[in-house]
């Protein structure tokens, strides 16, 4: 990390280059915008901003904004905001990364528990191993405050290896691991019973990625990732105004499971983009009963299991007239089917969004 030190103190000397900006724009409609057997449709507008400076010394610094906008359910606005430096480190062999970064959300009063302020750091190593390997090491670590419900406050620590190989024939393989401890800073008053049972939590996930190229500017993806639990469970409030499916109380290390996903995508004429995505995925929840519509639990020894099945297709056109700033416009369809044994789960999502993008 000295070396991300001694950049940043050598730029505060430094004149600051012309920033890049980034600006995106998402319109989407949903027919289930809970992801439930109980359909509500509404239309969300997600504002996206992007600057980044290019300091001395390999060192930049950047700032990205978000607010999400709900057109009948209202009391969903929120925004986020963060602001970090990152340095990199070029040599013959490889590259070293390293960053700093700090964040913030806030919402409205009714979801006022989702606020939060955070801060992160993370160091990546890439060497290359032969002219024909790749390998790729990381550390990050992340601690975020909920200002409102200090109990689901914590720190993450995960560690990542990575190893890509390319083959004569135009195949890409690449095998990565993680393995995370998510540990929560307090003890857990008002969750539910039994989730304070370690408050430290213990995941890995390994998964493996092959990658051909088809000719003629289309490639096809196809991508196993499998998670497991070792230790620990995550904590769900006690409440009627908490949901369970926030991210707050049902991140990744609430489950288990694994996912195979299969991608197609065409580099078309006039810079225009079409990729046809499909994946299959299961996730055993920790701890987690299945309950039936009336909320109660279906068996004391029955957990919730999900499998689920989605089909994304995009088409995007690229616009980069000469000496101009870059212009992109999407079209993006998906449909998901989640398949549960909590009826409350069983549901069809459909999402049609136009997406645009600014650069400069």
């Amino acid at each position: 990390m000295r070396p991300l030190i001694a950049a940043l103190l050598l730029s505060l000397g430094t004149a600051w280059a012309q920033p890049a900006l980034r600006l995106n724009l998402y319109s989407s409609y949903t027919d289930n915008l809970v992801q439930s057997n109980q359909p509500r449709a509404d239309w969300i507008h997600l504002l996206y901003a992007d600057l980044d400076w290019g300091l001395a010394a390999g060192t930049s610094l950047y700032y990205t904004g978000n607010a999400s906008l709900f057109g009948q359910y209202r009391e969903l606005f929120n925004h986020a905001h963060a602001l970090g430096l990152n340095y990199t480190r070029d040599g013959r062999a490889g590259q070293l990364r390293a960053g700093l970064s700090l964040s913030t959300r806030l919402d409205r009063r009714l979801y006022d528990y989702r606020d939060f302020v955070g801060g992160g750091a993370f160091v990546e190593a890439k060497r290359y191993l032969r002219e024909d390997l790749v390998g790729r090491a990381g550390y990050t670590l992340r601690l975020q405050e909920y200002r409102n419900v200090s109990r689901q406050s914590y720190v993450e620590q995960n560690a990542a290896a990575r190893l890509t190989r390319f083959l004569p024939s135009r195949t890409t393989v690449d095998l990565r691991a993680e393995l995370g401890v998510k540990s929560y800073l307090r003890r857990g008053e008002g969750v539910l019973p039994g989730a304070e049972r370690g408050r430290h939590l213990v995941q890995g996930s390994g998964g493996i990625r092959l990658a051909q190229s088809l000719g003629a500017g289309t490639g096809i993806n196809l991508d196993y990732t499998r998670q497991h639990s070792f230790s620990g469970q995550g904590r769900f409030l006690l409440g009627p105004l908490y949901d369970f499916d926030d991210e707050l109380f049902s991140d990744r290390y609430s489950y288990q499971g694994q996912t195979l996903g299969l991608t197609l995508k065409h580099l078309g004429l006039w810079g225009s983009q079409l990729e046809l995505d499909g994946q299959l995925g299961s996730r055993d929840y920790v701890e987690r009963l299945a309950l039936d519509l009336n909320g109660l639990p279906l068996s004391l020894d029955e957990k919730r299991r999900d499998h689920w099945q989605l089909v994304e297709l995009e088409l995007v056109r690229f616009f980069q007239p000469a000496r101009s700033p870059g212009f992109e416009a999407g079209l993006h369809w998906s449909h998901r089917r989640t398949n549960s044994n909590d009826p409350y789960y069983d549901a069809r999502v459909n999402t049609y969004s136009l997406s645009l993008e600014y650069s400069y």
